[in-house]
């Protein structure tokens, strides 16, 4: 993954017109996808590259995104581009910057206590490829070993697991692959009372509606919940979104690009999150009646059936709102719907 971080970095930092932006980011977008999904995978090439190096060039082409993000005459084609690309981009916290990062697995594969053989398989389908050539394809392999390891609970020693699970751990943080909820707790320390307030009722709304049980008497709970959650995702997505609005200066500290990486995906994340939840509700509402019951309802001056439904259409254009679609239109069709 490396050289091909390292063509992107050539493609996108510094070298472009604007005429040109827009190409490179879509291209760009589609490329690092192909290499995500495994679609084009990742090969030794005789270098030895460590995955620090890949840390390292990730966080360059992040500033860049981020100053074209900021800039006001970019359009909203290159925004969607740029948010297509962030989340395909790897870690590039402290400790993948390191000079010799993710040894974990170096010590694991000369463990004493198991077979010489799965040594070997770890030595050769992890630890080598990670050393020289880190892409998607090594926590894949991660996970098919953990699986293997944790098969028969007894037949491995527990610290030998313990080691392996976080190895994987350590590479899915280097791969951005954690869901939202793991997302959001990691950004929670750089938050301050009234947006740490949003966050805790979004993630209680978030469990809550995880461990709805599917029943006819949860139909109607989920769909006050789901709107509820949807709200609340609103409001938290709005501190996120404000937190970024700021372009980063030439200055700021290698930790605090770090910390804006993860705002970045975790408010990409939500928007993400948002769309799932309004076909959530839209299922609900057609489950209950669906756009028939609401015409009857209205012919029969049963007006509250539609608080609902306005209230989740109020949370889409909003979305839109935040995502960079012409958030003007978009907050003044919000006021209308709430006047």
């Amino acid at each position: 993954m490396g050289t091909s971080l390292e063509v992107m970095c050539e493609l996108l930092v510094g070298n472009l017109e604007s005429g040109d932006r827009l190409e490179a980011l879509i291209f760009s977008a589609i490329y690092l996808k192909w290499i995500n999904t495994g679609q084009i995978p990742c090969f030794e090439d005789g270098g030895h590259p460590r995955p620090n190096r890949h840390a390292e060039i990730s966080r360059l082409i992040f500033r860049e995104l981020e100053r074209i993000y900021c800039m006001k005459d970019t359009s909203l084609q290159e925004v969607l581009s740029i948010r297509k690309i962030h989340p395909c981009l790897p870690s590039f916290k402290a400790e993948f910057t390191a000079s010799v990062p993710l040894t974990r697995i170096r010590d694991v594969a000369h463990w004493g206590d198991i077979p010489h053989d799965l040594k070997l398989q770890i030595k050769h389908t992890i630890q080598n490829k990670l050393h020289r050539n880190a892409g998607p394809e090594d926590l894949v392999a991660t996970e098919a070993m953990l699986a293997r390891i944790t098969r028969n609970p007894e037949e491995y020693s527990e610290a030998f697991v313990e080691q392996f699970k976080i190895i994987h751990q350590e590479l899915k943080d280097f791969s951005m692959l954690g869901n939202l909820t793991e997302q959001l707790e990691s950004i929670k320390e750089s938050f301050d009372d009234r947006s740490l307030s949003a966050l805790t009722l979004f993630l209680e709304c978030k469990e809550r509606l995880d461990n709805l049980e599917e029943s006819k008497d949860a139909l109607d709970k989920s769909i006050d919940l789901l709107l509820k959650t949807a709200q609340s995702l609103n409001t938290l997505r709005e501190v996120i979104v404000k937190g970024l609005e700021s372009s980063l200066r030439n200055d700021v500290p290698d930790a605090a690009i770090a910390m804006r990486q993860k705002w970045r995906l975790c408010e990409i994340g939500l928007e993400d999150y948002s769309f799932l939840l309004l076909s959530r509700f839209l299922n609900a509402l057609e489950v209950v009646g669906g756009a028939q019951q609401l015409k009857e309802n209205a012919e029969s001056k049963n007006v509250s059936s539609w608080n609902g439904p306005l209230g989740s259409l109020f949370v889409g254009i909003r979305q839109l709102g935040l995502s960079g679609w012409k958030p003007e239109e978009c907050t003044a069709i919000g006021n209308e719907l709430l006047a």
